[in-house]
């Protein structure tokens, strides 16, 4: 959603001052126009009913000929019909006079006043293209959910590529980025446009928004990983994007037409794990098990399993059952190894081979160590990416 704080502070109205009904800087904002004429017609207005919800307006305020009662009566209108915002042109009105000071602040409506430096259509044309390009961006973050959340066949994924306008290339590779800092959709808008119209856009390289993601599309007619790793870090170089701020998830290399589901999906799910494993960066081809388990997340027999299994401490509200299932989880996470586990907890080493043979003497007593291992990590792995889904 764009806001009227977002069109303010990506245009050239950010250098001037939101006078009142600052409490309205979240309102949507769904189209921008210019107001005028609209009031100098006897009756128009009342008729036509020009603006409505999400407007953002441009205004000169010509007709009022500097009378405060007729920009009282414009405002009051415009809050009627629940306009976003209004943006003055300082020409009859140096300043806003407190009657609509008063009531923009009592019914959040916001309005900029800008000066002669700024023209009508240099505003318009700069929320237009932050309308668009926003909306662009929604277009294709309803694609990529359809890949992602389903099983498509052959033919739906190559017409959604196409759509995308991925070329018909042999390879493609999928990169997710998550920040660690989230960032604000226009934010996020600004740093795609951004890169769209750079002139050293590589044409084989694709950057679009997914929820909270960034997802990069890169497509080759050669399957050289290192390739496609110089063209991941020169779209970041690009875009000022730096590796250091985000979680990275990386496919497998996949046919880009027929396909690009594979990736998406694969490079959602590395990232995914990588998160929950607290690691920088991870390779599709890396995730082991959790390929398994992340790609049938929502299976009710593999839920089934990790709460029959976990039962005997999940549901046991004591103190000691909750360190039991935090040193399961991070002895799953550290692989096993009962001195990363203790330094991952801040306990003695031996503490964790004392909770280790209570969870098994809970869970699984006739399992050996290999057996309670795997039947545990099973278990754990499901119930970290079964928070994660439902968060």
């Amino acid at each position: 959603m764009i806001t009227v704080s977002d069109v303010i502070k990506n245009s050239s109205l950010s250098a001037f001052p939101v006078v009142c009904g600052c409490a309205g800087l979240e309102s949507e904002v769904i189209k921008t126009g210019i107001i005028d004429y609209e009031f100098s017609i006897e009756g128009f207005f009342e008729n036509n009913k020009p603006f409505g919800y999400g407007d953002f307006l441009v205004a000169s305020l010509m007709f009022t000929n500097g009378d405060e009662s007729e920009l009282l009566k414009m405002v009051e209108q415009l809050i009627a019909l629940k306009v976003s915002g209004l943006a003055i042109k300082n020409i009859f009105f140096k300043k806003i006079p407190q009657s609509i000071i008063d009531l923009c602040n009592n019914k959040d409506f916001p309005i900029v006043l800008f000066d002669n430096s700024l023209y009508f259509e240099e505003i318009i044309t700069e929320i237009d293209n932050i309308i668009q390009v926003s909306d662009w961006i929604k277009r294709i973050e309803t694609k990529i959910e359809l890949l992602y959340l389903n099983d498509l066949e052959r033919g739906e994924v190559g017409f959604i590529s196409k759509e995308m306008r991925i070329s018909p290339l042999k390879y493609s590779v999928a990169f997710c980025l998550s920040p660690y800092i989230p960032l604000s959709s226009i934010d996020m808008t600004y740093i795609i446009n951004s890169y769209n119209n750079h002139s050293y856009r590589d044409e084989k390289s694709f950057l679009y928004k997914y929820r909270e993601f960034f997802l990069i599309i890169l497509i080759s007619n050669r399957d050289l990983k290192s390739e496609f790793e110089k063209s991941f870090l020169d779209i970041l170089n690009l875009t000022g994007i730096k590796i250091s701020n985000y979680t990275v998830g990386t496919s497998s290399i996949h046919n880009p037409v027929i396909n690009l589901d594979f990736c998406i999906k694969e490079a959602i799910w590395s990232n995914k794990v990588a998160k929950l494993l607290s690691e920088e960066r991870k390779n599709y081809s890396d995730l082991g098990t959790w390929s398994i388990i992340i790609s049938n997340q929502q299976s009710k027999h593999i839920n089934q399993y990790m709460k029959n299994y976990l039962n005997p401490i999940t549901h046991n509200p004591s103190d000691s059952s909750k360190e039991l299932i935090k040193t399961a989880i991070a002895y799953i996470k550290c692989e096993g190894n009962p001195k990363l586990t203790a330094d991952n907890l801040f306990i003695h080493e031996n503490t964790v081979r004392y909770r280790m043979n209570k969870l098994r003497e809970k869970l699984d007593p006739n399992a050996n160590d290999f057996v309670f291992y795997e039947n545990l990590s099973l278990a754990i792995k499901i119930h970290l990416l079964h928070d994660d889904f439902n968060s």
